[in-house]
């Protein structure tokens, strides 16, 4: 049944209506001023003749046809070769003068009317807009009798009828008749934006008689490329056989070794995780060195930037030792730079599934979630969306970091203050404490699904070779509530116990009770504990042991 719909020929439109309208339908199109009836109507029609073969007519009251083909042309459909072609054609009338033609009365316009439909065999009608109508006639019964019979004549000729109808607003206005006559009902909202983006367009499907469609309100845009609709998704889930189970596959490095360690391996394969924090605390530098793990494991990675500029990314890439100019020359690394003022979260779910699939992306960054927020007018809804956009990595196989802002520097931080906690499959924060009247960074894996993980909190110290994992806070209570108190002891033993050894061997040595053919073998000793101690130190406070070696 699916093959017979009558297609609008815009990929999101048809997707909602589950594969377009049935043949010889009648569809309203009714929004307020400014919300895009008319250019909706026109691209169904060029859609049509362009891509279907089916010719079209447009019942114009108000524009004049050079107006119409001037505004098609500003949406990229160029009209005036397919009315030379005869396969369009722009019928400027009045709702008078249609009237008349319904009834029958007979006219110069019922002829050229005639004329049109015997030369060109239109397959879809579109009538802008029906709310003329109501000039003509004022008796409820009578304009719904006149649009019950020209639906009737126009239908029987096979075509697929749209009608153009204006409200008020869209959030308020009342059912009218005219959505009990069609066969399938549209609304288009035009919304203020939320910020200082452009406004939002929005389009809903009402009602389809004889199959089903998406419901909700789904974001449309107009442009040179023409109109374009992006429905919502929803969910993919991915369903396992009885008995089975979760493919074996190694853990995924974060690209930081020490963080690799507090997860036992590494992120899990397919999973999402968030690194949230404050400003400053390192997100985008973890997130950037995950990126550069997956390309030296020649992996695919996306990179989505909604803070900083492709340029700024590229730089930060570099860095940290990408080759930044091979990776994006051989598609390696993808950058794609979306504006937070212009974010449309529908149509950035399909450019990144569409740039999964062609690119075989394996891991994504999405820097930073937070900018989610403000492209909403419902916040409530943003749990919903990001749950949407995991379950899209989680069916693709691609591991996910996902960066996401939090306001306070210090204070207690529980699961439920972190936005998005529940929704992804591991959280990694990252913040300060005051510790000796500095500020610290601390790090700490709150949850991962699927996989045990380390449960201390670490200083973290943003070392100029990548960010490295230093000590437990020993001695010290109350650190990720922000202010330790207590004394801190820097793991006491893993410098202490070195430096035992090495006291003992020099007491042996000093005291001449060690023959001398064992004296080489305490030396020995001495400087592999000393070794031991410098690679502790060095590690604990991001020093190279070569730069050091080379002042010795």
């Amino acid at each position: 049944m699916t093959d017979q719909r009558i297609k609008t020929g815009i990929e999101g439109l048809d997707e909602i209506l589950q594969g377009g309208f049935l043949p010889a339908a009648s569809v309203l199109l009714e929004g307020p001023p400014g919300s895009g009836k008319t250019n909706l109507g026109l691209q169904i029609l060029y859609n049509g003749i362009t891509r279907f073969d089916q010719p079209g007519v447009l019942f114009s009251f108000e524009q004049h046809p050079e107006q119409i083909y001037r505004d098609a042309l500003g949406l990229g459909m160029d009209l005036r070769p397919l009315q030379q072609q005869g396969k369009f054609e722009v019928i400027r009338t009045s709702p008078l003068k249609l009237q008349e033609v319904v009834v029958g009365a007979g006219s110069e316009m019922q002829e050229e009317i005639e004329e049109v439909f015997q030369r060109i065999a239109p397959r879809r009608v579109l009538i802008d807009s029906v709310s003329h109508f109501r000039r003509i006639v004022d008796d409820e019964v009578q304009l719904r009798e006149m649009l019950m019979e020209m639906l009737y004549r126009l239908g029987s000729h096979g075509a697929t009828v749209f009608l153009t109808k204006e409200i008020q607003s869209a959030d308020n206005a009342p059912i009218a008749f005219e959505e009990y006559l069609v066969d399938a009902s549209l609304r288009l909202y035009n919304l203020p934006s939320v910020g200082l983006g452009s406004t939002r367009r929005l389009i809903e499907v009402r009602k389809t008689r004889g199959h089903d469609h998406l419901s909700g309100r789904h974001p449309m845009s107009f442009s040179s490329q023409g109109v374009q609709v992006y429905p919502h998704r929803r969910p993919q889930v991915v369903a396992l056989a009885d008995g089975a189970k979760r493919p074996a596959q190694d853990q995924v490095s974060t690209g930081v070794r020490g963080l690799d360690y507090l997860l036992r391996g590494g992120l899990m394969p397919g999973s999402s995780a968030l690194y949230t924090g404050t400003a400053g605390a390192g997100k985008t530098t973890f997130a950037n060195h995950f990126i550069k793990a997956g390309l030296a494991a020649q992996e695919p990675c996306l990179l989505i930037a909604l803070n900083e500029s492709p340029q700024r990314v590229a730089a930060n890439l570099a860095d940290i030792g990408v080759d930044v100019a091979a990776a994006l020359r051989e598609e390696q690394l993808l950058v794609h730079y979306v504006s937070p003022i212009e974010l449309c979260l529908e149509h950035l779910y399909i450019e990144i599934e569409q740039l999964v699939d062609r690119h075989g992306i394996r891991r994504v960054v999405i820097d930073s979630v937070s900018d989610f927020t403000p492209s909403v007018r419902d916040p409530n809804l943003i749990r919903d969306y990001l749950y949407t956009f995991t379950k899209l990595f989680e069916s693709k196989n691609v591991t996910a970091v996902l960066t996401s802002e939090m306001e306070q520097v210090t204070g207690m931080v529980a699961m439920s203050d972190i936005n998005f906690a529940f929704v992804v499959d591991c959280v990694i924060y990252l913040g300060f404490c005051e510790i000796e009247s500095q500020m610290r960074r601390v790090i700490m894996v709150l949850k991962q699904r699927g996989s045990g993980h380390e449960t201390e909190l670490r200083e973290l110290i943003l070392a100029p070779d990548g960010p490295k994992i230093g000590a437990k806070f020993t001695g010290l209570s109350g650190v990720i509530g922000g202010v330790a108190t207590g004394q801190y002891q820097a793991t006491v033993d893993e410098m202490i116990q070195p430096l035992k050894f090495i006291r003992g061997f020099a007491e042996q040595l000093r005291g001449g009770a060690v023959p001398p053919e064992k004296q080489q073998k305490l030396l020995d000793k001495m400087v592999e504990q000393a070794d031991r101690m410098m690679d502790y130190l060095c590690d604990y406070y991001g020093i190279e042991r070569a730069k050091l070696q080379s002042k010795e």
